[in-house]
C-alpha cells in the first residue's frame, strides 16, 4: 500500500567554485520520501556544507536513508563508468550509446578523480550499504560518516 510520508518539494543548491558561484544542484523530493538529485556536481568545501545541510533536511522529512545511499551509489557508479570509458579513449557520445543514457556530469566529474580514488569511494559505499542493510548501526550516522569519507577521499586523504 502507498503511504505519503513527505511533502513534495524542490531544493535548489548553488554550487561554489574558487572563481565564483555558478551551477545548480536540484533535489526533488517525492511524497513517498524518495528523491532525485539533478545536475549535482562540484567538490568545493562549501558544496559539502550545503550537501550536509540538504542531507539533514531530507532526513527531517523522513526520507529513507536507503534512498539517500542509493542515489549516492548511483552517482559514483556513473562516475566510475565515465572514468573507465574516458581513460580507454572513448568520448561522452560513446558513453551514451554504451550505457543507454548520456551523463555529461559524470564525464565531467570523473576527469578530476583518479580511478583508484573512485574505486576507494565505491568500496566505502559498499561498506555503508552493508552496514545499513545489517540494521545494527544508526542509519543517519552511517550516511554522515560516509559523506566525510567521500569528502576525504576526493581531497586525496586516506580513510
Amino acid at each position: 500500500s502507498y503511504e505519503k510520508i513527505a511533502e513534495p518539494s524542490i531544493t535548489q543548491m548553488t554550487l561554489s567554485y574558487p572563481v565564483g558561484n555558478f551551477g545548480l544542484c536540484h533535489i526533488i523530493t517525492l511524497d513517498d520520501g524518495s528523491f532525485i538529485v539533478y545536475d549535482g556536481g562540484g567538490n568545493s568545501n562549501s558544496d559539502y556544507v550545503l550537501l550536509y545541510e540538504t542531507l539533514s533536511s531530507l532526513l527531517r522529512q523522513k526520507t529513507e536513508p536507503e534512498y539517500i545511499l542509493g542515489t549516492i551509489i548511483s552517482a559514483y557508479v556513473d562516475i566510475y563508468r565515465a572514468r573507465i570509458s574516458l581513460s580507454s579513449g572513448k568520448n561522452a557520445d560513446s558513453l551514451a550509446s554504451d550505457f543507454g543514457y548520456r551523463n555529461t556530469n559524470a564525464a565531467r566529474d570523473s576527469r578530476n578523480m583518479e580511478i583508484d580514488t573512485i574505486r576507494q569511494c565505491l568500496q566505502e559505499l559498499y561498506k555503508a550499504d552493508k552496514q545499513l542493510k545489517s540494521g545494527r548501526d544508526n542509519a543517519v550516522i552511517v550516511i554522515e560518516q560516509l559523506l566525510v569519507k567521500l569528502f576525504l577521499l576526493s581531497n586525496g586523504e586516506k580513510v
